[in-house]
């Protein structure tokens, strides 16, 4: 079960994990995603937080 666990995306040892340092959905990643979705949404929604 523990290398099944591991090996699931689920698992934050799992480098397909968004959780895991490894995996590039990561916001911990030295390679983060590339993707304009995530990179505007957060700023946004931090944003948003602050403003009000």
């Amino acid at each position: 079960q523990t290398a099944v666990s591991s090996i699931s995306p689920i698992s934050p040892l799992s480098p397909l994990s968004p959780l895991s340092p490894l995996s590039p959905l990561s916001p911990l990643s030295p390679i983060p995603p590339i993707s304009p979705n995530l990179q505007i949404s957060a700023p946004r929604s931090f944003s948003s937080g602050i403003g009000g």
